[in-house]
């Protein structure tokens, strides 16, 4: 399918998945359906309005594991964006994107969708770790209003481009997470995870 077509399937089955993605599932089953998802639809999933809860339904199959889930779901009304079990017990969580100011990601996406190469990300672009956990500390207090109030953890997904670092990606992440655990949050949330691409961590 061409993006036309992608975009035309997706608004036909908008209601279908996010019903699909909303019950309660086993993890494997649910990562499963995700992946099947993503290679059907392709990157429009995350780039068409209708089906936007995609990037919650994808974190939320990746970090479920991580945090000992046996199960996983999509909230239909939000907040909270998904739910997991735990030995039993239900927890909510919301999920933020963190995105460097002025980044093109739509641009992004479709570029790697048309020739799988991602785009170069200019050296003058490229934040530091410190400004990296300003950002995270903005998402945070834009996510702890009062509408809130009620979700148990917050879930934050560091896409801000490359990082100058000797010890690389991983390196850069392990930096963030360093600094951001030094910070005092003024939020209601028992837990933040901040995750990117294979790593996740708690922050507080």
């Amino acid at each position: 399918m061409n993006i036309a077509e992608d975009k035309a399937a997706i608004r036909r089955d908008a209601k279908t998945l996010k019903a699909q993605f909303s019950k309660r599932c086993e993890i494997s089953e649910y990562l499963n359906m995700a992946n099947e998802a993503a290679q059907v639809y392709g990157f429009q999933l995350v780039n068409t309005p209708s089906t936007g809860f995609f990037k919650e339904v994808y974190l939320a199959s990746r970090f479920a594991p991580r945090r000992g889930a046996s199960h996983v779901w999509l909230e239909k009304t939000d907040p909270p964006d998904f739910w997991i079990e735990v030995e039993g017990e239900q927890i909510s969580f919301e999920v933020a994107e963190i995105i460097r100011p002025g980044r093109k990601r739509d641009l992004e996406l479709q570029q790697i969708y048309e020739s799988g190469e991602a785009m170069a990300d200019p050296a003058e672009n490229r934040l530091t770790i410190a400004e990296n956990c300003d950002l995270v500390t903005g998402a945070i207090a834009v996510k702890s209003g009062a509408k809130h109030q009620h979700v148990h953890g917050l879930l934050l997904y560091l896409n801000t481009g490359w990082i100058d670092h000797p010890g690389g990606h991983l390196g850069a992440f392990e930096d963030v997470v360093a600094a951001c655990k030094t910070k005092l949050f003024q939020t209601h949330y028992l837990e933040i995870w901040l995750t990117q691409s294979n790593a996740c961590e708690r922050i507080s």
